[in-house]
Order: structure tokens, then sequence, then C-alpha cells
């Protein structure tokens, strides 16, 4: 029997529906996908993008409609995206053979709609367990965030021995069934110059000794230079999982590299989730860019993929 994977449509006035449309049959064959809308809501989209609306679609009901308005951020398409994630993440823990999707949401449309969480993750961490880690990329190169989404100016006084060595040792947890080799960045110019630009990086070598020390395996090494780090990995392929230490430093080596393979997975959650790694693309929604469109499907398709291999 195919896996279930529950899929929350996202923001359809971005360009989750032109995807989900248009990619349907391929994944009746590597899996059953249950999307969390409404009939209603895909025929229209389906009008408006003037793609015929599969007949065999397995669709768990939202009730809330509303009028698609292509590429625009509004109160309704943020209330709509979050009650089908919800949904979805709901049906995904009932139902324990199954995996989550998310397509991409406006993050201003969930605040213009009043919704207290600044994205999934962050729902994640509130609802189910706050140890979530985001992990970002694709099977040539994995990028896990020690912080994500918070203003840079807040990233240095994240920095202290006690929360790096927590994050690493659950980064171990996580990922000792998938690589033994984990690199982690620097922050300062040249990694810090053994203390001579800054202090940080010393603490991050010393939270790395630690965390080897504590799980008995040099899982860990670093810190490294942020400037040259992405492209001697490449050329040297020396590892395929990096830990950042803020959102930037790790998502533009990755999005740089691989923009249109890369993903976004959810480690630490009771389930496998992904979710295309790219925004609503409000830019090309409804506009039947196919060449654009083909691009961020890549993406869409190999976070299935993750969840069915």
């Amino acid at each position: 029997m195919l896996k279930k994977i529950h899929i929350s449509v996202g923001d359809l006035n971005g360009i989750s529906a032109e995807l989900l449309l248009t990619n349907h049959n391929k994944l009746l064959k590597i899996c059953q996908p249950f999307y969390h809308t409404s009939l209603t809501m895909l025929s229209q989209a389906s009008q408006l993008l003037n793609i015929p609306l599969p007949n065999n679609l397995s669709v768990v009901p939202i009730k809330d409609v509303y009028k698609i308005t292509p590429a625009k951020t509004t109160i309704k398409s943020g209330y709509h995206s979050f009650c089908s994630f919800e949904s979805a993440v709901n049906n995904t823990l009932i139902d324990k053979n199954s995996s989550l999707l998310t397509m991409p949401i406006s993050k201003k449309s969930w605040d213009m709609a009043n919704i207290k969480y600044l994205g999934h993750t962050d729902y994640f961490r509130q609802n189910i367990d706050e140890n979530v880690v985001m992990m970002l990329g694709c099977d040539k190169h994995y990028v896990m965030l020690y912080s994500d989404h918070i203003p840079l100016r807040q990233v240095p006084t994240t920095i202290n021995e006690f929360g790096l060595i927590d994050f690493l040792y659950k980064l171990a947890s996580y990922l000792k069934e998938k690589t033994n080799q984990i690199k982690v960045l620097g922050i300062n110019p040249h990694a810090g110059e053994e203390g001579l630009i800054g202090d940080e990086d010393l603490v991050i070598k010393k939270a790395i000794k630690k965390v080897n020390q504590k799980i008995e395996n040099n899982m860990f090494s670093g810190p490294f230079p942020a400037d040259s780090y992405f492209y001697l990995a490449q050329q040297n392929s020396i590892t395929n999982y990096t830990v950042a230490i803020y959102h930037d430093q790790g998502l533009i080596g990755v999005k740089t590299l691989y923009f249109d393979q890369s993903i976004q997975v959810s480690l630490g959650l009771p389930f496998l989730r992904t979710s295309p790694d790219h925004g609503p693309a409000f830019d090309i929604a409804y506009k039947n860019n196919k060449d654009k469109s083909s691009i961020l499907a890549t993406s869409y398709l190999n976070a299935i993929n993750y969840l069915v291999c």
C-alpha cells in the first residue's frame, strides 16, 4: 500500500495550487495524497489557471472558502492556509502511518489573520515539541539551523555553551542513522581567528568538544570559516551535513548551489514533515510561467520523495 501524505495547501493566492494540480498524477504513482482544503477552492484555482481539475482528488474538507486573489496577501488567504495546516497536522498525528507536507504560506497573511504563530516551525515548537530543528537542502547538502527566524542582531546573544551543547546533542540523536560527520560553521570572519575576532567561536569550539565526548564519537567538527565553506564542501565533498549558526549563513550557500532542489525538513517531530524550500512565489502566481513554476516543482517533488523513501 502506498504511503499516505497529508498536504496543507499553503497560501492559495500563491503558487501552491499550480504545483498541486499539475503534479497530482505524478504523486498518485508514489503515494496517497490528501489535500486539506475544499473542492470549491481547487476548482476555483483550476479555472484561474486554465488547468483541468483532476477527478481523482482526495480532499479533507476545510469549510472556510474565499475568493482567490492572485499574488495578494490577504486575511482570508492567511486564515485558510492556517486552517489547512492545522487540519493536516492533526490528521497526521492521528494516522501514525502517514506523513506531512506543508506548502508555502505567507507569514504576512498569517499575521493579518491574527494567527499567533510566526510560521510552521513556530507552531510545531509551541504545540508539539519545542526541540524541533529546521534542516534545509537536498541529499547533496543539508544545513541545520542553530538559530532560525530571529533578527540578525539577536544571533550573538544565542551563542552560549549550554545552548550549543543541547542543540548539537539533539542533532546527534536525530541524525545518527544518517551520518557520522557534521561540520559546524563559525560566526565571525575566519571563524574568529582563535579569539582575535570575537570570542563566540571559542564557545562553539568548546561545545563541539564536549558534545563529542558526551556521545563518544567525533561526529562534530569545527568551527569552520563560513565565507569559503560551501565552495570547498562542494568541490571536495567533505560532508553533506552542516550546522549554520544563523539563518542566512546557511541558506545563502544551499540556495545558491541547490535552489531548485532544496526542501525543508523538521527534525524532532513524531512524524516526518517536509516542505518545498521556497515561499508562495507571488511574482509568478497564476501567470502560467511554466519555466519558473517547473523549477519550483522540482523542490515540491523532492519534498514528497523524502517522505516516501
